[in-house]
């Protein structure tokens, strides 16, 4: 218990204590995170944590990847004590902890109910970072694979897609300010396990402003859409099996929303709609799959497909 009192008191004695919330605004976390409504009560209104001067990252990977990106500035870093004592045996821990030291780094002692409170609590494996906002990249010409948005608003799909972009090469991501989230935020961060720190993600006024800046790129427009989707637009179209397929020098492959789709007005700008051959042995009403798992699939075909371009060219 003393030590309990000392480590609140440590951290206490920090930047300026904050506390927090509404009814409303505790009933809504409590919903979303699952957690019991009076312990989100009495941590929210009990607990006493710093008062951060940016926004709180949280989760080992995605704040080793924001120390090893460098995109961000960071004023604190708060750990459990049972994290860091793991740090000879978790080699992620170990390099977090260097970094943060490298860069000169507050680090200071956390319980878990203040970690709970500081990311209103989210998944943060007993790490959480205060830092600066991540801010959007300008768009610049790219050398291969260009990922838009059209529409994917949820944190998690948005995250998952960027983690596929990264992990597969592509250049940016990109969504129109109408279109897309108002800014990058921790949740995409955590779904994408720190990718999003590496991937440059921008954002254009307008549809039009980006099939501009594809086609300055000659760039091709590859819409994703299931065969029997395709058939009902009011404009059908013609979607090709994905494996028939065969990707240009430079790609600009366009993701809608799950229900929706990709607009219209995107539609009569692709150069090729592609489709998912739906597998399944029985007729169900799956015939679809989840937006980022779309994304993984068609940025491997590119991939495989170009590498297997470039084989045969040395052949």
């Amino acid at each position: 218990m003393r030590f309990t009192r000392l480590l609140l008191c440590a951290v206490a004695a920090e930047p300026e204590l904050s506390r927090a919330g509404g009814t409303t605004q505790l009933f809504n976390i409590a919903k979303k995170t699952k957690q019991p409504p009076e312990k989100v009560r009495h941590i929210t209104n009990k607990v006493k944590v710093p008062k951060f001067k940016g926004e709180a990252i949280y989760g080992i990977y995605p704040v080793l990847e924001a120390l090893r990106a460098g995109r961000r500035h960071f004023y604190s870093l708060h750990i459990k004590n049972s994290v860091k004592e793991r740090k000879e045996e978790n080699t992620a821990i170990k390099e977090l902890l260097e970094l943060a030291g490298q860069k000169h780094v507050h680090i200071y002692p956390a319980e878990a109910v203040q970690l709970d409170k500081l990311t209103q609590f989210q998944l943060h494996n007993g790490v959480c970072a205060d830092v600066d906002p991540l801010k959007y990249a300008m768009l610049e010409d790219f050398a291969s694979t260009s990922v838009f948005l059209d529409g994917v608003l949820d944190p998690g799909n948005i995250g998952a897609i960027a983690r596929c972009a990264y992990f597969f090469g592509a250049d940016q991501l990109v969504y129109c300010h109408d279109k897309g989230p108002e800014r990058i935020t921790p949740s995409m961060l955590r779904a994408s396990a720190g990718a999003i720190e590496h991937l440059k993600i921008g954002r254009v006024k307008t549809i039009e402003n980006y099939v501009k800046f594809v086609k300055y790129n000659n760039a091709q427009i590859v819409i994703t859409c299931d065969s029997e989707s395709a058939q009902r637009r009011p404009n059908k179209i013609d979607a090709i099996p994905l494996h028939e397929w065969k990707p240009t020098e430079k790609t600009a492959l366009i993701l809608g929303d799950e229900g929706r789709g990709v607009s219209e007005e995107l539609v009569e700008q692709c150069d090729v709609a592609v489709s998912i051959p739906n597998l399944a042995h029985k007729k169900t009403s799956i015939n679809s799959i989840n937006v980022s798992v779309v994304a993984g699939i068609v940025l491997h075909h590119i991939y495989a497909q170009k590498a297997l371009q470039k084989q045969n060219k040395s052949d």
